[in-house]
């Protein structure tokens, strides 16, 4: 049915084991109508080449193939390439990895969208959603776009409770509106584009074991940054070289009740030679501004409400 006319309907729960064919530039829809499709491929399950998969109203099972993935469980099951779309609307998502990676393994996803209405993703590995920054071609490339919309993001770590629940560390667009974001290390880390956070909640269960937590130190790759529940711009190195802001409006960032004391709710960062920037509303708790006041920052170039902080490079 999508070969011949872009749309299928489901009747019962189906197993998906090969990759689809899906025609380069083509539009196509899945409506689950209650039931649930599971993607068991040889690798991920990849959406690009000018390609919109649209997926609605039912439950979604994804897995990775255990001998390609790692321990942590980095890999995303479903992967939008250069130019693909993706969109689910009320649909529940498992994954037994991370769930929805936004590029190949070896490039960085020009052009790609992703849009999440009225769905829950809940992912046993590093991210539910994640960015991949690898091989990026400022002349060439073209922001990526994500919309999280009434919707609820939950990464579980496999290992050392490490995961983040969404992160971008490419130039793009991200909007999160009426939204929970949890992950057990970070909530939300913003390592590239620009970000708008409105009447949500980020989250960090604060249950990470593991003891790289960043705070005096060049950041990693991914989420090898602080351990916070919003986490904003970058530090060091030569990758993610370009500016960051986010604007958080009428939203709650937390520490979980029994997290590591090492947890904080947000922390902001700059490479001195490319801006990183942060606001709040008045709607927010004036705590975020004191703790990133007190020392929840690092760097130059570094804003906060719309004023530059003094340089802290120690």
């Amino acid at each position: 049915m999508l070969e011949t006319t872009g749309n299928a309907r489901l009747t019962s729960d189906i197993d998906i084991t090969s990759p689809m064919n899906l025609e380069e530039g083509r539009s196509y829809n899945i409506d689950l109508n209650g039931n649930k499709i599971a993607f068991d491929v040889d690798g991920s399950m990849a959406i690009g080449n000018g390609v919109s998969l649209s997926i609605s109203d039912g439950d979604v099972e994804a897995s990775y193939p255990s001998e390609k993935n790692d321990s942590y469980g980095r890999y995303g099951c479903i992967g939008i390439q250069e130019n693909g779309t993706l969109e689910l609307t009320n649909v529940d998502l498992v994954a037994d990895s991370s769930a929805i990676a936004i590029g190949s393994e070896d490039k960085t996803p020009s052009g790609a969208t992703l849009k999440i209405n009225n769905s829950t993703i809940r992912a046993n590995g590093v991210y539910t959603i994640a960015t991949n920054a690898k091989k990026y071609d400022s002349d060439a490339f073209v922001s990526i776009n994500i919309e999280i919309i009434d919707s609820e993001l939950i990464a579980t770590g496999k290992d050392d409770n490490d995961s983040c629940g969404l992160l971008i560390n490419v130039p793009g667009n991200l909007t999160i509106r009426n939204s929970k974001i949890t992950g057990d290390r970070q909530g939300l880390v913003v390592r590239g584009g620009n970000a708008k956070i409105i009447n949500s909640s980020i989250s960090t269960t604060g249950k990470y074991t593991g003891s790289y937590y960043y705070f005096n130190d060049q950041w990693g790759s991914g989420d090898e940054v602080p351990f916070a529940a919003l986490v904003v711009g970058n530090r060091g190195g030569s990758a993610y070289a370009y500016n960051t802001s986010c604007t958080v409006e009428k939203s709650v960032l937390t520490v979980k009740a029994g997290a590591n004391a090492n947890a904080r709710t947000v922390y902001i960062s700059s490479n001195g030679s490319n801006e990183a920037s942060i606001s709040f509303d008045t709607a927010c708790d004036s705590e975020y501004a004191e703790t990133i006041k007190g020392g929840s920052y690092w760097g130059e170039n570094t804003y906060l409400n719309g004023e530059e902080l003094p340089a802290k490079n120690t």
